[in-house]
């Protein structure tokens, strides 16, 4: 008789898991690819990857992205990415680096560092990505895309507590209303004490609050529209209270002392950040057996309510801002069509191509600039430094008002400006497949742009009424643009899971008006140009557990658009152009 099979030995304890390295799903060619095989430079995290490296905000993304780097100042977010980015902290001031959630332009940096909330994941696009994301992404490009609410009924909560008394609460839930409709529903509340003390007033908590509604309806396989309302709210510092541990030249000669390393700030104007986000957007996906479409809209509404920041950092009063109506309102509408499986020749070729239109009002209705007798006596007469003619001019023309702006109540000015945006743009990009290891991208977009002021005013705080009194009212000037970003990659797979391209891109950021404007009218600066060339290479080694990616890049940049803080420069901050500029390095990323 045949001898009976020995029983199987117990399966020896271990671990559990996939030891592969996970495989993201990306859009950043605006379909549907792995990671791996996109020639492009790109960091992507899953939600879950977001949640193990304690990543919960946008401006904590730089902590796994070695070449992204987030500044917080007086409520705005700066980015930078291969250094290139926006160093100014006005609403006419671009970013260099755009960012998207679920495929919508977030225009402005002030409030933009927020919570991530429940996302499905987040692409780091780096290097100008200006035939597909379009205007203002010379450096790159954030794309957060949000969970879909599905078939399937999902809830959570999570609560933290942390050191200066910090508390956070988020909770998601999400689940089908009927066989074709689903809803999700999230919402985030924060609030905690800050590191910073100030001597001479309270310093507030920071408060964050977020909520969002999302519809998802699938009448169809072939049909889907998504509808999300998203709303934010922050107060508390935003960065704005610090100290004066450095004062430059200017504050040397006002006798401003070096405060000593300690987070005991002596601002004497009290420093506080206020503002909202209201966000509606939708998508609407249509499949067709000759191509697919995707209309895209969305209404954004920006509004910093109050801001305020001592700009000497010290005891003395010498010069201090704030703002109470400080906004952008932006509405946009984009088209896309791609090509998919069925689509006659996409075995050899894909494309997708598309229009996008965008219009904006940006700025500032009002806002006041404080500055001390001392501020500019002290250079007349103590220092023997001569003011500007414009100083000059603006003291005797504010002499017929009864009231003398440099006595006791000081120089207390309120200005508008507000800047208007009308863009236009159609774009294409294709990829020619020569072999199965050969490949060929080309692309381009055509973009016309308005840019006009709608407000540019001045006036002066009489101390005996109280009001402010229109001193100047500026010609309102308006410059249109026209530009064309190309790009062309090749792309080579030598073997499986290896990945080598070369590939050349230019950006494009919009020439921009100077909104804050005391004395001087408001001057043109032109159009930021940046040209990048990349080579890179991705390879997976070790059956999937050991992935290497790296880039050499160069970039160089024509009409650097830059900026700096000066009470003698005509206005509180100024935007110019700084001539030319270039960036080179290299990037290596490993993952075991």
């Amino acid at each position: 008789a045949a001898e009976a099979p020995a029983p199987a030995a117990a399966a020896a304890p271990g671990r559990v898991g996939n030891r592969l390295i996970e495989e993201i799903i990306v859009t950043a060619q605006k379909r549907e690819e792995q990671l791996q095989d996109v020639p492009i430079s790109i960091q992507a995290f899953s939600g879950d990857a977001l949640a193990a490296r304690g990543i919960e905000n946008t401006d904590q993304l730089g902590q796994s992205i070695p070449s992204l780097q987030f500044t917080n100042v007086a409520g705005f977010t700066l980015i930078y990415m291969r250094g290139i980015g926006t160093d100014q902290f006005i609403p006419s001031a671009d970013p260099s680096i755009a960012t998207y959630v679920d495929g919508i332009y977030i225009p402005a940096g002030h409030t933009l560092a927020t919570s991530l909330g429940n996302v499905q994941r987040v692409e780091v696009l780096k290097g100008p990505q200006g035939t597909l994301f379009g205007r203002n992404s010379t450096g790159g490009a954030i794309s957060v895309v949000t969970t879909e609410p599905g078939d399937v009924f999902m809830a959570s909560a999570e609560g933290e507590l942390g050191n200066f008394k910090s508390r956070q609460l988020k909770a998601s839930v999400s689940g089908p209303l009927t066989e074709w409709l689903s809803i999700g529903l999230d919402g985030l509340v924060s609030n905690g004490e800050n590191y910073y003390r100030n001597i001479y007033y309270e310093v507030p908590r920071d408060k964050f609050t977020a909520g969002r509604v999302k519809l998802n309806a699938h009448p169809n396989e072939n049909l889907s529209l998504s509808l999300t309302a998203n709303y934010t709210r922050q107060s508390g510092l935003g960065s704005v209270l610090g100290q004066q541990t450095d004062p430059s030249a200017l504050g040397r000669l006002l006798t401003i002392e070096a405060a000593e390393d300690n987070f005991a700030a002596e601002s004497d104007f009290e420093p506080r950040v206020e503002g909202s986000q209201e966000i509606y957007y939708g998508t609407l996906s249509w499949k067709t057996p000759a191509f697919d479409v995707k209309l895209l809209g969305s209404d954004v509404y920006i509004l910093t309510d109050f801001a305020s920041i001592d700009f000497d950092g010290s005891s003395m009063p010498i010069a201090a801002f704030d703002a109470s109506n400080e906004y952008t309102d932006m509405k946009t509408a984009e088209l896309q069509i791609l090509s998919n499986d069925s689509t006659w020749g996409s075995e050899k070729f894909s494309w997708v191509t598309g229009l996008y239109y965008l219009k904006a009002t940006a700025g500032f209705d009002p806002a006041h600039l404080h500055a001390a007798p001392q501020a500019f006596t002290s250079l007349q007469q103590e220092f023997g430094l001569p003011l500007p003619d414009y100083m000059n001019e603006l003291i005797a023309d504010l002499s017929p008002l009864d009231f003398s702006p440099l006595e006791a109540e000081g120089l207390n000015i309120e200005f508008g400006g507000l800047l208007a945006t009308r863009s236009y743009s159609a774009f294409f990009q294709g990829t020619y497949f020569f072999t199965d290891w050969v490949d060929l991208t080309l692309g381009g977009r055509v973009q016309k742009e308005k840019r006009y002021l709608t407000k540019s005013q001045t006036g002066a705080l009489d101390p005996v009424s109280g009001t402010y009194i229109p001193v100047f009212t500026f010609d309102l000037p308006g410059e249109t643009a026209k530009n064309f970003s190309p790009k062309a990659v090749l792309s080579f797979h030598p073997r499986d899971n290896a990945l080598l391209y070369l590939s050349y891109a230019a950006g494009f950021k919009s020439g921009t008006y100077n909104v804050v404007n005391i004395y001087q009218p408001a001057e043109y600066i032109k159009p930021e140009k940046v040209t990048t060339y990349e080579a890179g290479a991705k390879v997976d080694f070790l059956d999937g557990r050991l992935r290497v990616n790296g880039a050499l890049f160069w970039n160089e940049i024509d009409n650097l658009q830059s900026g700096f803080v000066s009470l003698l420069a005509g206005g509180v901050v100024r935007f110019q152009t700084a001539g030319a500029a270039r960036t080179r390095g290299a990037e290596l990323e490993g993952t075991i």
